[in-house]
């Protein structure tokens, strides 16, 4: 009885090993365009969760980390849900499922690198993840974008809203959208509605910075008293979404005191901020013209909106 257990416990071992050769062959196929690269993350995905059915949510994938999406982006989710369902035999889930996938590309030198990361919803806890180097002329064949229209100008302002910023010293501020605040891409006529949460009475300055280059001051000194704090609070709204399109983003400021009075003008029914953004963001950062005992908070969501 011992020989043969050992026997059928050898030739377990021996298929299993066969098993993961074959798979290994099979992920190391060509990779020939976009669909390809979706079927090879999803399958490892798969991988790291045999014989597990899960419902999935699909997030657009982001240029680097800049958090912008493109043209690209939105084309690649549609590869990967489609590549979820037939590669890793999950189900994709539109609205909110048990886990997400989110998902970076890189430019380097050696090709373009994709990573793709599986998390629970509920915990924010990473189970798997999974990543690709592919040569530049696969994204090419596409012939659609990996960064927004305005992206010189979008990331110009990511290092802007980088220099200084602002720790809480006790105030917190949340900042989300009805779709996430994370791998956001909204579509023409698409709407969106902004929400806040702060756990002391606080005045809300919200700017929105378009992309064109312009300002918006769309809420100033809008004040959440004490029956709200740590309640969600939606920003008066919501926002359609309409061109021109690019990398945006929405920038709240939360402080224990009223902001000081900012320059701006009316444009198409939206007050306009007159300074550029240094000047803005040091203005409004700018401690020195409040009390010692003043706290703020700074919370931004970067999204891209383009045409259907």
């Amino acid at each position: 009885t011992q020989m043969m257990d050992t026997s059928i416990h050898f030739t377990s071992e021996k298929n299993e090993a066969s098993i993961h050769d074959a798979i290994d062959k099979l992920i190391q196929k060509p990779v020939n365009d976009a669909n390809d690269i979706a079927w090879f993350l999803s399958y490892y995905l798969k991988e790291q969760l045999p014989n597990k059915k899960i419902s999935i949510t699909v997030t657009p994938f982001t240029y680097q980390d800049t958090k912008m999406g493109s043209s690209f982006s939105r084309y690649f989710q549609q590869a990967m849900e489609s590549q979820i369902v037939s590669a890793a035999k999950w189900e994709v889930s539109q609205e909110r499922g048990e886990y997400i996938v989110t998902g970076t590309y890189w430019e380097q030198t050696d090709g373009i690198k994709f990573t793709a990361v599986l998390k629970t919803i509920a915990h924010n806890t990473i189970v798997a993840t999974a990543e690709k180097i592919v040569p530049h002329e696969i994204l090419k064949k596409t012939n659609l974008a990996l960064n927004p229209q305005n992206f010189e100008q979008a990331f110009s302002d990511l290092k802007q809203f980088r220099k200084d910023e602002i720790i809480d010293g006790g105030l917190h501020l949340e900042t989300w959208t009805n779709k996430g605040k994370e791998n956001l891409l909204f579509t023409k006529g698409e709407k969106m509605s902004v929400y806040v949460r702060v756990n002391i009475p606080s005045y809300i300055r919200f700017i929105y910075h378009l992309a064109t280059g312009k300002r918006a001051l769309l809420l100033e000194n809008y004040y959440i008293d004490a029956s709200k704090v740590n309640q969600v609070v939606e920003i008066p709204g919501p926002f359609e979404c309409d061109e021109p399109f690019g990398a945006e983003v929405l920038q709240v400021f939360a402080r224990t005191e009223q902001f000081e009075p900012v320059a701006t003008t009316m444009l198409e029914g939206y007050p306009i901020l007159k300074e550029d953004l240094p000047q803005v963001v040091a203005q409004t950062r700018g401690m020195k013209k409040v009390k010692s005992s003043t706290m703020q908070a700074e919370q931004r969501v970067v999204l891209t909106t383009m045409e259907k």
